[in-house]
């Protein structure tokens, strides 16, 4: 492991404070030259930064946006999409009945037409 040499941490202590505004000031200084740079590129060339910025907000927008169901889509399509689903599940059930027998198509067909019933909701 090694040993830390307090000579050389005595001797850095005091020089600390010193570096550390220095450091601190060389950030602000970049910092502030480059807040510069960009505010000089934006006052040269501002149709092309507010054409930027509007096409990036407009982006923004159109992911950012949930669309509400309509009307006609909540209360008309999704009722008939679920009773097409239902019936052609009772297409296939009685196709597949009729072959086994008139008892069981006619049982099929009443279960799947209580299906029907309870499926269909609208409101």
């Amino acid at each position: 492991m090694h040993e830390p040499n307090v000579d050389s941490v005595s001797s850095t202590l005091p020089t600390l404070p010193t570096r550390t505004q220095e450091a601190w000031d060389a950030a602000k200084a970049r910092t502030a030259g480059t807040l510069h740079q960009g505010e000089a590129f934006v006052r040269a060339n501002p149709i092309p930064i507010v054409l930027g910025v509007l096409v990036v907000g407009v982006v923004l927008g159109v992911f950012m946006t949930r669309r509400e169901p309509t009307f006609q889509e909540r209360h008309i399509h999704e009722p008939l999409d679920n009773l097409r689903g239902i019936l052609s599940d009772l297409h296939a059930r009685a196709a597949s009945e009729a072959g086994r027998g008139g008892d069981a198509a006619t049982q099929a067909i009443h279960s799947l037409t209580g299906r029907i019933k309870r499926g269909l909701r609208f409101w």
